[in-house]
């Protein structure tokens, strides 16, 4: 095996001794390199080792020209036993093979290149998120702390050992190994006591002697420790020497411990996000459903939304859509438009209560220049935008009654004639008015005029608020989160329980529009990955107690008995009949109640 050994120029007692058994070990002063060198002259990838065949050869990085390779400048050099290489400040050997005793470094010295490889390895932690890659580096680390020539770690799956990443330094160019590297006996030893075990000499031990597994591949040193996170056992991490007898010491077991700690934090990561990402695509895939173009909801009130969509796009009737604030008036009236013949042109949308009374007039119809102060170019107005097009009114309530008789003979002449123009325009607009408010009873105040309200309900469509679509609530969370956590660049992943219980007991006053605010403000606050109750705002929100299903049955079955039995005047014989249950059942219901009166 080909070790580097580094020490400061001038200086004496190495640094660092590093095993080199990869087709390419990387130098340099990036944290992710093989060997991490620091100082200003060190470039982030200033060298790299490739085993040609059975050689080695040096290259130098890209960022760099100084490298020097016994005393002479180089850009490549083979290496060969004793080679002695000079890179900012470093002078590194190179040799062909170990000529030292094998025995393990004396415990401080053991202890203190451990912590220097664990903080190198949290340094990778930062610089990178792929979990495997960041495996197979510290499972390289473990190998060279331990002397050990053969390395395995195990991802625990239905208690049955999977091969996750394996590493041998005599076969380098093997990317995987088989089973028969390893001890099945051993690693399911471990598996069932969940403590390590510490083989010296396996073809004498008394435990693992009569092993088939331990007889077929005569192992001699074996070292498996556990992988555990929160009392899971996740995985576990085998080592191996089939050339020395006890290689393996109490003090290995509380060096690789440290590194094991570490593997099982990072294993727990990668489940956690491989099941976030199931959780994700599976959810993708029910919003993708549950979408009527850019609308969510599965609700029994909004699919008969969508039906009536579905009837009235393609006609050119005008629509008023009443909902409360926040409920999605205006993507409903842009699927009417998407849907529709007209969808080819762009969708115009006007706010009637945003604009001042004194442009409005001008918003709407257009001005030609000079028709008032101000006006010095021609202006078309949002009913010349939208001709041939859909028009869309929001806030139609808002709008001044004087200006309510000018839109009814748009409407009714189809002619437009822009403020100061002595001509009208011939134009094709389909209206879509929305409303917050109660049209019916602005025509009763006198604030809305009656031919007006006829004009525009054509076809009238409510939006339920989302206080009555409890189904659709977490589903529309969802898939805002999911919007908006990309483009916040956040890396919150879902919500947590306690979060999908507010968001249902919440009446949600605001509708959609309050939620959508709430996600927003949660992706800032949050912490962890799962946005709870006290992100979204909602720690005191009083949460409905979950109860089982035989329990909510029950209840149900008993307030609907007595529902019917009230709108029976108390005829428990009617009652059951109408039920289709037997008298006594009411019994049984009225003894858990106030038994109402019985005229009959």
């Amino acid at each position: 095996m080909a070790i580097l050994t580094v020490q400061k120029e001038a200086a004496s007692g190495e640094l660092l001794r590093r095993a080199v058994f990869k087709r390419v070990t990387t130098i340099g002063a990036a944290s992710d390199c093989d060997v991490v060198l620091e100082g200003a002259d060190i470039g982030d990838l200033h060298a790299m080792i490739i085993l040609e065949g059975t050689g080695f050869d040096i290259v130098r990085g890209p960022d760099t020209n100084s490298l020097l390779v016994n005393g002479q400048k180089k850009k490549k050099a083979t290496l060969e036993h004793g080679t002695s290489v000079s890179i900012g400040g470093y002078e590194i050997r190179f040799d062909l093979f170990d000529d030292r005793d094998p025995s393990p470094p004396a415990r401080s010295d053991a202890l203190l290149d451990a912590y220097r490889r664990l903080h190198q390895f949290s340094l990778r932690l930062s610089a990178t998120e792929k979990v495997e890659q960041l495996l197979e580096r510290l499972l390289d680390d473990v190998l060279e702390l331990a002397n050990a020539e053969k390395g395995f770690i195990f991802l625990i799956n239905e208690d049955e050992p999977q091969q996750l990443i394996a590493r041998n330094i005599r076969s380098p160019d093997k990317s995987e190994l088989e089973q028969e590297a390893w001890s099945d006996t051993i690693v399911q030893e471990v598996i069932e006591t969940r403590k390590p075990v510490i083989v010296s000499d396996a073809m004498n031990d008394d435990v693992f002697k009569n092993s088939l597994s331990v007889v077929n591949m005569r192992l001699t040193s074996v070292l498996c420790v556990p992988l555990l996170h929160q009392e899971t056992l996740l995985g576990v991490l085998y080592l191996g020497n089939n050339n020395i007898v006890s290689l393996f010491t109490p003090e290995t077991l509380s060096i690789i411990t440290v590194f094991s700690g570490q593997a099982a934090l990072l294993i727990q990561s990668a489940l956690h996000m491989q099941e976030l990402r199931s959780d994700r695509d599976r959810l993708k895939g029910e919003i993708e459903q549950r979408k009527y173009g850019n609308i969510v909801g599965s609700s029994e009130k909004m699919r008969s939304v969508f039906q009536t969509i579905e009837r009235v796009s393609a006609t050119d009737l005008p629509v008023l859509i009443e909902g409360e604030t926040g409920t999605g008036k205006e993507l409903v009236a842009a699927e009417l438009h998407r849907r529709s013949t007209r969808s080819e042109q762009a969708f115009v949308a006007l706010n009637c209560g945003a604009i001042p009374e004194n442009l409005l007039e001008s918003e709407l119809f257009g001005h030609v220049r000079g028709a008032f102060s101000g006006a010095v170019t021609n202006h078309r107005g949002f009913f010349e935008r939208a001709d041939g097009s859909t028009l869309f009114l929001d806030e139609i309530g808002e709008l001044p009654v004087k200006l309510q008789v000018k839109l009814l003979r748009v409407l009714e002449e189809k002619i437009v004639r822009p403020v100061g123009a002595e001509k009208g325009k011939s134009i094709d607009v389909r209206i879509v008015a929305a409303t917050n408010r109660n049209v019916e009873e602005l025509v009763k105040e006198g604030l809305f005029r009656e031919d007006l309200f006829y004009r525009l309900n054509g076809i009238r469509l409510a939006l339920p608020p989302l206080r009555d679509r409890d189904e659709d609530v977490v589903l529309i969370a969802r898939a805002l989160l999911s919007m908006y956590a990309k483009d916040m660049n956040s890396n919150v992943k879902g919500f947590h329980t306690s979060g999908i219980a507010a968001l249902l007991a919440f009446d949600w006053p605001g509708n959609v529009r309050q939620l959508e605010n709430r996600i927003r403000k949660a992706l800032i606050l949050a912490d962890g990955s799962l946005i709870t109750d006290k992100d979204l705002g909602l720690e005191n929100t009083e949460i409905v107690a979950v109860t089982s299903l035989s329990e909510a049955k029950e209840q149900f079955a008993r307030d609907y008995v007595l529902r019917i039995l009230n709108l029976n005047n108390g005829n428990r014989a009617k009652t059951a009949k109408e039920l289709g249950v037997d008298p006594r059942t009411i019994y049984r219901y009225l003894n858990k109640d106030t038994q109402p009166p019985d005229p009959s």
